[in-house]
């Protein structure tokens, strides 16, 4: 979700998804912000990729960007693998004083 406060009278952001980072040359229009506050959700088919967000008349200011990324889970398999092998020299170790 995209939220954008304080758009003024007169003024409008469009938020747009692109495959291509830094150009809006085949970009697509998800939506255009034109009162004071809005939001925007983004569609999962646009969450893959990068979010451009433009004045669509006279200006705007962006202040902050907040983006949280799902972890995919390769962590936790890494994680999982590090333990089996902490536990495997630990028994090793157990074994030669025995």
């Amino acid at each position: 979700m995209v939220l954008l406060a304080s758009v003024q009278f007169g003024e409008s952001a469009k938020v747009y998804f692109n495959t291509a980072p830094g150009t809006l040359t085949g970009a697509i229009l998800i939506d255009t912000i034109t009162n004071a506050d809005g939001s925007v959700t983004i569609p999962a088919i646009y969450q893959t990729g990068f979010i451009d967000i433009t004045a669509g008349a006279a200006n705007i200011l962006l202040e902050s960007a907040t983006v949280s990324t799902p972890d995919s889970g390769s962590a936790v398999a890494l994680l999982g693998i590090a333990l089996a092998g902490i536990e495997g020299v630990r028994r090793a170790f157990r074994a030669r004083k025995a």
